[in-house]
């Protein structure tokens, strides 16, 4: 690399990281979420940067190299920073599909003004609803009904959350599943042997069984947010999305993480749900914003890239 690449990896102290982004929530959560997991040792498909001249500044550039994802962090304060940062790094390859993640949208001018100048053109946007959750005290207990259960997700589950994403589909079953060992997930199981309703234990939830599919579902990522919520069609309306989306919610503030999800605009449901859920607040607006290597492209550009997976 050459001498005058302005941005250094983050080889040590990944939680001080972590702890020092925090001071800019809401709009750190994601990025502060995904420092934890690399931190932690559950994913290295992410690694961070900062500017090498400037380590007083939050500027944060997260880069998963193999599948061309970013993700950028700033304060508005240090806009010049990070676009004269951008304008010289040799870490982005302009002349191929780049995926800039959940961009807050006091950023996105900027990063487009730097695709301009490295590519030509605009990147392409596709804008979501950012909504982040802070525990309420005291904690309603959470309730599932007779005759299910509710479990973190075990292999057939994560292996039919992959099938039937919009995003996701091509994530290795067996990675996500060892990531998965150590992160929230939740899912809701068929239980015949649950005769009456009963009050979910967050903090000791069993795995599914491997040769079980749940009927609703939700995951954390890698890049730090909830997201992949999903209830098979004949189930909707009972509240199961909602119901794993906060037991998920739950485990992640346990963790130490700051629950974080993106709901894209035209998703009324979702957002009819998230608006309703306790603990959850609508925040800032984000987009996937996308610079595609030829002039063809379309949302998402690779499966696996977009705002409920990412």
């Amino acid at each position: 690399m050459e001498d005058d690449e302005p941005f250094v990896v983050v080889a040590e102290d990944l939680a001080a990281l972590a702890h020092r982004i925090k001071d800019d929530l809401p709009v750190s959560a994601t990025v502060h979420n995904s420092i934890l997991v690399r931190a932690r040792g559950l994913s290295e498909e992410n690694s961070f940067f900062v500017l090498s001249k400037h380590p007083d500044a939050l500027v944060v550039l997260r880069l998963n190299q193999a599948r061309k994802n970013i993700a950028l962090h700033c304060r508005q304060t240090e806009l010049d920073l990070l676009a004269e940062a951008l304008k010289k790094t040799q870490l982005l390859d302009w002349q191929s599909t780049l995926v800039f993640s959940h961009v807050p949208d006091y950023i996105q001018e900027t990063l487009q003004e730097v695709s301009k100048t490295r590519s030509g053109k605009e990147l392409m946007k596709h804008e979501a609803i950012t909504f982040t959750y802070r525990r309420v005290t005291p904690e309603e207990p959470l309730e599932c009904k007779a005759g299910w259960r509710v479990c973190r997700l075990g292999r057939e589950g994560v292996r039919h959350m992959l099938d039937t994403s919009k995003f996701q589909s091509d994530f290795s079953v067996d990675a996500l599943l060892r990531f998965l060992r150590s992160a929230p997930s939740a899912g809701v199981y068929k239980d015949p042997d649950a005769q009456a309703d009963a009050a979910v234990d967050v903090a000791n939830l069993p795995f599914g069984d491997d040769q079980e599919r749940p009927i609703a579902w939700v995951t954390t990522s890698a890049c730090g947010n909830l997201g992949v919520l999903m209830t098979e069609e004949e189930h909707r309306g009972r509240g199961l999305g909602s119901l794993v989306t906060q037991v998920a919610a739950r485990m992640m503030d346990a963790q130490g993480y700051v629950p974080v999800a993106y709901v894209e605009q035209d998703n009324v449901p979702s957002l009819g749900m998230f608006s309703k859920l306790a603990g959850w607040k609508e925040g800032h607006r984000a987009a996937w914003m996308m610079h595609f290597a030829s002039r063809a492209g379309e949302w998402p550009p690779r499966r696996g890239s977009g705002a409920e997976g990412q």
